[in-house]
């Protein structure tokens, strides 16, 4: 039975408001698009949510496997067997249209990991038969498509300047994992296969000749100018990263985080451990939010080493947690439609 929308007082506990969701949330896909104002969607399409009255906004019947927002927070876009894009502000719909139509030579398409570029002119998505498709939104057709390695693609990555790192994945293959990275134009500019785990890619924001992954214990910050790798050694499985201009904070699975610069050097006066599970990862400028099964841990490392722990959630595990950037505001949400918003 999905559980209700919970406000909560991250200082005092106190129940602020409710709101009974009754639909299953998916919950790697939040977007906060201001203050007062919650995207998300659900088993039964993309809904916002005014988080000030808990009152549902808006919402668009579909169906979706992933939900991307645009870097201006104008536009929504959802993926699976149509692509639907909507303008945020009122829900309406830019664009729905079925990927048999955009893709005509395959019969049954379905898409997965879409995202906007930096424009939000553009939006990419994989689809199952190992393809990066790049969509023009002003002129609604394909205007490009990158062939993975492999035929299952687990993520990818789109620079500012247009390059895009793939990652697929081929269990027959000798070597299953595969990393590609295309320039804007689709030619080949790296390429690696791997017998050790490759995942989670992304461009180091202020160089494009920068890419991270994750490989088990390992984060990877490859250089794409001369093919070299710095490698950042955890010493237990790497759950997630997050990225400032030169800064790279891990987490990881014993409750350990660690920082690094961008040539894969770490500031050890840093390192500290939770002793706690970690699995997904948050940060504005000077705070961390750590997610931790049924628990969000605040954190506060450039001031103190003190960590607030934020239990509210009833006995479901957190699926996901996001600040809304320059605010007080977290959300987390559990995997049985359970959303709680935090003052921070």
């Amino acid at each position: 039975m999905p559980a209700p929308y919970i406000y909560w007082n991250a200082e005092n506990g106190m129940l602020l408001n409710t709101c009974d969701l009754h639909q299953f949330l998916y919950g790697s896909d939040l977007h906060f698009l201001d203050e007062s104002n919650l995207l998300f969607y659900t088993d039964k399409g993309v809904h916002c949510l005014d988080t000030d009255t808990m009152n549902e906004k808006w919402s668009y019947s579909c169906r979706g496997s992933d939900l991307a927002v645009s870097r201006d927070l104008s536009k929504a876009a959802l993926i699976y067997s149509d692509l639907v894009v909507l303008d945020t502000s009122t829900g309406q719909p830019i664009m729905d249209v079925p990927l048999k139509d955009i893709l005509p030579g395959i019969q049954y398409p379905h898409g997965s990991n879409i995202v906007f570029d930096e424009s939000g002119g553009c939006l990419f998505f994989s689809i199952d038969d190992g393809a990066i498709v790049k969509m023009d939104l002003e002129k609604k057709e394909v205007a490009q498509v990158f062939s993975a390695a492999y035929g299952y693609v687990t993520g990818f990555a789109i620079s500012p300047d247009g390059r895009v790192a793939v990652i697929s994945f081929e269990s027959e293959a000798n070597k299953p994992y595969c990393l590609n990275v295309f320039d804007a134009s689709g030619d080949t500019l790296y390429s690696i296969t791997s017998n050790d785990s490759i995942e989670d890619p992304s461009f180091v924001p202020t160089d494009s000749d920068q890419l991270i992954y994750t490989s088990y214990e390992d984060l990877i910050i490859l250089n794409l100018r001369d093919g070299t790798q710095h490698i950042c050694m955890h010493g237990d499985i790497v759950t997630d990263y997050y990225v400032f201009e030169d800064l790279i904070v891990t987490t990881s699975y014993n409750g350990s985080i660690r920082f690094w610069d961008a040539e894969g050097s770490e500031y050890t006066l840093l390192r500290m451990n939770l002793g706690i599970y970690i699995s997904t990862l948050d940060c504005v400028p000077g705070m961390f939010a750590l997610e931790s099964e049924k628990e969000v841990v605040l954190l506060r490392p450039f001031e103190n080493n003190n960590a607030i722990l934020l239990e509210g959630h009833s006995e479901l595990y957190i699926e996901d947690m996001i600040y809304l950037e320059d605010s007080r505001h977290l959300v987390s949400c559990s995997d049985f439609g359970e959303i709680i918003l935090w003052d921070l």
